[in-house]
């Protein structure tokens, strides 16, 4: 997993928690104007098959919710969570980070497969809290991979949290 930014990073880890395998990325990143937001980056594992236990995709989607509602900046979590809107995890996740989805009202956006016309899920995914004020949302054209591109352009205004 890759993170790259045009604003400066601050105390940026990579963590792996549950496993050897699934990084989760955790860092500052400093605005133009000198605040600082946290990012969260997770591409946690999806389950190999229907029989599979979901817990360890689960727990880091929660993991990076709760650190989103402790810590003291306003937070963006985004990636590709392998969990689709409407499960009870990203929902759960929502609620314990005061999060927002750019989904809502909007539609689907389905990012993952970019080779099948008919079976295609919304599975890339940013969430935020109120602190920021949507500009733009859209899903990108193909680029190679097997997920569609997003693009989710926000404005940190701390007024709109009111």
């Amino acid at each position: 997993m890759h993170l790259f930014s045009r604003y400066e990073l601050i105390a940026p880890e990579v963590k792996l928690l549950f496993d050897n395998f699934t990084p989760l990325i955790f860092t500052g990143v400093r605005l133009p104007d000198g605040r600082t937001v946290s990012f969260y980056g997770l591409h946690p594992q999806p389950p190999q098959s229907w029989s599979q236990p979901i817990t360890m995709r689960d727990a880091h989607l929660l993991t990076a919710a709760l650190r989103a509602h402790e810590t003291q900046v306003p937070s963006i979590l985004a990636g590709d969570f392998n969990a689709v809107p409407w499960e009870r995890v990203k929902r759960r996740a929502m609620r314990i980070g005061s999060l927002l989805d750019p989904r809502v009202g909007r539609g689907l956006y389905p990012t993952f497969d970019v080779h099948s016309i008919l079976l295609s899920w919304p599975l890339d995914q940013v969430l935020y809290q109120d602190e920021f004020a949507l500009l733009e949302f859209k899903r990108l054209p193909a680029f190679g991979s097997d997920h569609y591109p997003i693009l989710a352009s926000l404005c940190h205004l701390p007024a709109a949290a009111d």
